[in-house]
Order: structure tokens, then C-alpha cells, then sequence
């Protein structure tokens, strides 16, 4: 009986005291994901970033979904009907969902060609995305046309030159 208190206790103190996230304050940023120790390989973690790009094909049954932090972003394996729940993938006319991932973290993962990647067993949307509006830059159409204006100069003299030269 004794051993099995101490069994307890021990398995809620290193259950509770492990760094792996479990609420939204606690959710790993990717950039944060990738500088975790190595011995966290294998354990089960939360991470939180915006889905890019798009999801795709691995396997029948099966998604990879990009999960992006400030400069980093980390494959998440992923059933399809949990992909299905992304709405919104962050592109240069919107932002994507953000979205809130628990799974296992593989820092070399033998099934998916030793790459970095978290296997997801929960999968929820924190936020949805939104579009992006950008202004134009007048000194962007500015640059162009004076690039557009020393172009058609050369192939004017190079046109002179090469007539010329005949």
C-alpha cells in the first residue's frame, strides 16, 4: 500500500513538474519547440503557431500541416479530419488560424525521414484568420518605372549601335 502512495505521488510529481505544455500560457511556440532539449524526444507537448501554406497529402488517412512562430515554422502529422478543422492558411492575403496542437514531439523522427515534426493526438483553432490588406507603396511603382525607363534606353542604343555597326 505504502508503495503504491509513493508510486502515485511520485508518477503526479514528475507528471506536473515535466515542462511539457499543457494550457494556452504553457503552448510551445515553434521557435521555442526546436531549442527544447533533446530529452523531451518522444514526450508528449502543446505548440501554437499559425497554420501556412497548405495542408498536405500523407497518406491515405493523413495531413501535414505547417505550424508557424515568429521566424521558424514545424511540421505537424495530422489526421485529415483534424486538418479539415484548419479554415484558414496564412498566405500574402491573409493570415492563417492559429492553431493549438498537443502530440508527440520527434526530434528525429525514424518514420518520417529523420526530420523535426510533432505527431498530433488533439487538435484545436484558437483563432481564425484574417485577410491582409496592404497599401501600395507609391515609391515601389516609382522604382519600376525608372528600371522600365533605363531598359527601354538600352535597347534603343543597343539597337542604334548594332544598325550601326552593319
Amino acid at each position: 500500500m505504502r508503495r503504491a502512495k509513493g508510486l502515485s505521488i511520485l508518477a503526479a510529481l514528475v507528471l506536473f513538474a515535466s515542462p511539457v505544455a499543457a494550457s494556452a500560457a504553457d503552448a510551445f511556440s515553434p521557435d521555442e519547440l526546436i531549442a527544447l532539449e533533446r530529452y523531451m524526444d518522444g514526450r508528449r507537448v502543446t505548440i501554437q503557431g499559425e497554420a501556412i501554406g497548405e495542408d498536405l497529402r500523407a497518406g491515405p488517412d493523413y495531413r501535414w500541416v505547417n505550424l508557424l512562430g515568429e521566424s521558424v515554422a514545424v511540421g505537424v502529422y495530422m489526421h485529415e479530419m483534424d486538418a479539415g478543422l484548419i479554415d484558414s492558411y496564412g498566405s500574402y492575403k491573409s493570415t492563417g488560424d492559429i492553431v493549438r496542437v498537443t502530440g508527440t514531439l520527434n526530434f528525429a523522427c525514424d518514420e518520417h525521414g529523420g526530420d523535426l515534426d510533432v505527431h498530433a493526438e488533439i487538435v484545436e483553432v484558437v483563432e481564425e484568420g484574417q485577410p491582409v490588406s496592404r497599401d501600395l507603396d507609391l515609391w515601389k511603382l516609382l522604382v519600376v518605372a525608372v528600371a522600365l525607363a533605363v531598359f527601354g534606353a538600352q535597347t534603343l542604343v543597343y539597337r542604334w549601335y548594332r544598325a550601326r555597326s552593319m
